[in-house]
């Protein structure tokens, strides 16, 4: 949506395409958005998956959309255009969004700094193909990044090789270190989309001066947090073309798997990322002149004042809740088994992602550091 408010040609126009869409004229990545979001948007009732996106754009009263601006938000992104008054209205139109999981994204104060606001909020619910037995779960230690054990609520399931699909991913950490990360996909009902757990693999050594534990691997220790890393990488790198072409093996052994219940939320500011990865123009004046009117003539000094990210994410027995929402606000400047079973623990800070299997792309990732605590 922001890239169909830049001038052509500006600085902030190329930084956004250059970062997203490559080459492609604004006309094809309009089209190319509206393919993908078909595609991903088709909820599977029978097999009780719910997944939905919505956009809105919100306007002070003395400001007007641009027609052509205001034709792309209609007719692109199926936007509904509101007014720009206090939080709660965007708060509430966010928890509808998201049925209720994501209520307090914005406050007064941004409100009050933003000539506008566009929002784009994602929900998914899946069950899994193969549920968890709930009298299965038990207590299970986690350890943390700092070298202190939670007890966790660890699910538990055996999975015969041709019912789970497996593979250990390689990634680099800094100085090219490698890193061997074990990695699961869980399918969801309907098999449209699947969540890919992975993680380090090795042993875990004691804390160090900085606070953190280290893993041991062949060439030597590597603080966690980096092995984890490498490991996002690498699950990066097997999605996408790579994940559509059906290139994950189901395992070779049977697999017990072990898997904490989590629940998080997590909320960012992510202006300091978009400007390292080089999108540093829309945070100035001068390229936004294709959104706004005051007074009846383009208004020229638009800048983005915050990017505002926030999730929700569920993982229990039966399957996966979660929620996304992103707010751009933009102110002024002012077979037989062979071989022996494989266990599988992640007791340990994992990487979960959920993702479209036909295209491979992520539509959720996270890295979980502290899942839900035991409580009998």
């Amino acid at each position: 949506m922001l890239l169909n408010g830049a001038e052509p040609g500006s600085a902030s126009s190329e930084q956004l395409r250059a970062a997203l869409f490559g080459d492609l004229p604004l006309n094809d990545v309009n089209a190319a958005l509206g393919e993908l979001t078909d595609e991903l948007l088709q909820p599977n009732e029978d097999a009780g998956l719910a997944i939905s996106s919505a956009n809105s754009a919100w306007i002070k009263d003395t400001y007007t959309w641009q027609e052509a601006y205001q034709a792309a938000l209609q007719s692109t992104f199926n936007a509904t255009l509101e007014q720009l008054t206090t939080a709660q209205a965007v708060n509430d139109w966010v928890s509808e969004a998201t049925r209720g999981k994501i209520t307090d994204v914005v406050n007064d104060e941004i409100v009050q700094q933003a000539i506008l606001m566009l929002v784009n909020a994602i929900y998914f619910k899946g069950q899994w193909v193969n549920q968890f037995d709930k009298d299965a779960t038990a207590a299970g230690a986690f350890t943390q990044v700092n070298g202190i054990d939670l007890q966790t609520a660890m699910m538990s399931q055996k999975f015969d090789q041709a019912r789970l699909q497996y593979q250990v991913l390689t990634g680099a950490a800094m100085d090219g270190i490698p890193v061997d990360c074990p990695a699961v996909r869980l399918p969801y009902n309907g098999f449209t989309y699947s969540a890919i757990v992975a993680m380090p693999a090795g042993n875990i050594s004691d804390v160090t001066a900085n606070g953190e534990v280290t893993l041991e691997t062949a060439d030597g220790p590597i603080p966690y947090s980096e092995a984890l890393a490498a490991c996002r990488q690498a699950v990066a790198a097997s999605l996408g073309p790579a994940m559509a072409g059906g290139d994950w093996p189901a395992a070779e052994s049977p697999v017990n798997l072990y898997l904490p219940r989590f629940e998080i939320e997590y909320s960012a500011n992510l202006n300091e990322a978009l400007q390292a990865l080089n999108i540093t123009a829309p945070f100035a004046a001068g390229d936004l002149t294709q959104m706004a009117d005051i007074n009846g003539q383009p208004a020229t000094d638009l800048q983005v004042s915050d990017v505002i990210h926030k999730t929700y994410e569920k993982v229990d027995e039966l399957g996966t809740e979660a929620a996304a929402v992103t707010v751009i606000a933009v102110g002024t400047s002012a077979p037989v088994e062979t071989n022996p079973p494989i266990d599988l623990r992640f007791d340990r800070p994992f990487v979960f992602d959920i993702v479209h299997d036909a295209t491979g792309l992520a539509l959720f990732v996270g890295d979980i550091y502290r899942p839900e605590e035991w409580s009998g």
